[in-house]
């Protein structure tokens, strides 16, 4: 492949936080090499960040609305939910990022 497929395909990693956030970082890794097959790695474990963080905020938020406990738990599940955030903005951030590389 040319250097502006392989900066397409490692873009549509990072960008495939909306349409397939597994699958294509997945298949994009195993069937690439070099930079591409870095990036989607990458792009693999920013897409299963977020997961994460929302699988966290919501246990939080349903052990914090059925029992009486601190505000904090409140806090922490809004602290998850904006993690979450920020790795949804930094997906689209490093997708842009290597759309316009020069290298």
């Amino acid at each position: 492949m040319n250097m502006s497929s392989n900066k397409i395909l490692s873009s549509l990693c990072y960008f495939s936080v909306f349409f397939a956030p597994f699958i294509f970082p997945i298949a994009i890794w195993i069937l690439s090499s070099g930079e591409t097959s870095n990036n989607a790695k990458r792009a693999l474990l920013y897409h299963f960040l977020p997961i994460v963080f929302l699988g966290l905020s919501t246990i939080i938020f349903g052990i914090y609305n059925n029992n009486n406990y601190s505000d904090m738990m409140f806090i922490l599940g809004i602290i998850f939910v904006i993690a979450a955030a920020f790795y949804v903005i930094k997906n689209l951030y490093l997708g842009i990022k290597v759309l316009i590389a020069e290298k």
